[in-house]
């Protein structure tokens, strides 16, 4: 056994890794450009450790799969393997960079981005201030910087519980401890449906709505919180989600960006000199979106007022399927040929968030979905247009039908 690294000694898995697994079940890790094989008990050790944990303990959960002395060696010895190779890592020798790649919950760009976005952080601060009463216990799904999860403990919270799965957690942890918190924050890291709290919390609060509202499983992680972290009449921040589309009528220019038209392929041939047209002749998809930033689409040709597609109490969410039809009078003529999304989300009383794009601000950090039809829906002023909007998991995700009626 190595002197390092004992029975008590808490590892978890660094997160910086590629694993295959070969058709003879062994599986393969790569790291930094090296690749290591391991036997078929590789995957399960990972999973124990995805959350910081013991080798002990991890033994203990393993035991029923164990079926012998030689099996006992050889998981012992994987254990021991992955910590050699440092796919293993001590938590507090866990990495402490993060990626430039501004992709992803690893990104120092992407918390830059939260952050710089005074008004959603101050709107989510404000209702903190207003819903925390005086020894609470809060639980903070998705702390990132650990921004909610301090302003939960200044708000008078006995103590939080502060989750989150990325990298970030580590500097939330130094952040708790630089503003002297620590004693009333707890970091858990991992992911909030598959760890495990000391007690249930009084309350709530998770900023997981996504560009697209459902896209980062917000229904998924509050159905979860309430079954398993939660008191029966616990408060939660965001309280509501609305969600709604707007009718719009895009510019040659925005669809040239996402389609292969004539346009394009006549500009590329003066440029090249090269015949590109049957690049036109390419199949749109029946399910084709991309986001923007909703300041981009301000003075966007919209067609009728927002439609309201779907309005969700976060605190009663009884299923992970949602089906809604939606009916509009079309204001203005013209042809349909996307359906832009977007959100309004009730924090606390009084305290709501949107991205809506007429009413948008530069900083603003999320992107709205903007859904183009495979083929466009002409309009006259008067008529009435139906949006069937659909999520369900795992299969369908997202999706939007748009007739006219």
């Amino acid at each position: 056994m190595l002197k390092s690294v004992n029975k008590d000694t808490k590892l978890v898995v660094n997160q910086k890794l590629q694993i295959n697994l070969d058709t003879d079940k062994s599986v393969k890790i790569s790291k930094g450009g090296r690749a290591v094989k391991f036997d078929f008990h590789t995957l399960s050790i990972i999973e124990k450790f995805c959350t910081p944990n013991t080798i002990s303990n991890v033994m203990e959960e393993l035991k029923f799969s164990i079926k012998g002395t030689q099996d006992w060696i050889a998981i012992t010895n994987t254990i021991f393997k992955l910590y050699n190779f440092k796919i293993l890592l001590e938590e507090n020798k866990h990495s402490t960079a993060l990626k430039s790649n501004p992709f992803g919950y690893n990104s120092a760009s992407f918390h830059i981005g939260l952050l710089n976005d005074k008004i959603r952080t101050s709107s989510f601060l404000d209702a903190i201030k207003k819903s925390v009463k005086k020894g609470d216990i809060v639980v903070d799904i998705g702390t990132g910087t650990g921004i909610l999860a301090i302003a939960a403990a200044l708000s008078g919270a006995k103590h939080v519980y502060a989750i989150e799965s990325s990298d970030m957690g580590k500097f939330a942890k130094q952040n708790f401890k630089v503003n002297k918190l620590d004693d009333k924050i707890t970091l858990i890291q991992g992911w909030s449906t598959q760890i495990s709290l000391p007690e249930r919390a009084d309350m709530l609060v998770s900023e997981v709505i996504g560009n697209e509202p459902l896209g980062e499983n917000i229904l998924e992680i509050f159905s979860d919180a309430f079954k398993r972290h939660l008191k029966p009449n616990a408060r939660i921040i965001p309280k509501k989600l609305k969600i709604y589309g707007r009718p719009v009528n895009l510019s040659k220019q925005i669809i040239g960006k996402h389609y292969f038209t004539k346009d394009n392929t006549k500009k590329w041939e003066s440029w090249y000199k090269v015949d590109f047209s049957n690049l036109e002749f390419i199949e749109k998809p029946n399910e084709y979106s991309f986001y923007i930033e909703p300041y981009k689409a301000k003075n966007w040709n919209y067609l009728s007022k927002p439609i309201l597609l779907s309005e969700i109490n976060l605190k009663s969410v009884k299923n992970l399927v949602i089906k809604t039809s939606s009916r509009k009078q079309i204001e203005d003529a013209g042809d349909i040929n996307g359906i832009l999304v977007f959100f309004v989300s009730e924090l606390s009383s009084n305290v709501n968030i949107s991205t809506d794009p007429v009413d948008s601000y530069y900083t603003n950090s999320w992107y709205c979905k903007v859904w183009l039809l495979p083929e466009s829906v002409s309009v006259k002023k008067g008529d009435k247009i139906k949006i069937d909007y659909y999520y369900k998991v795992p299969k369908i995700g997202n999706k939007i039908d748009i007739k006219k009626i």
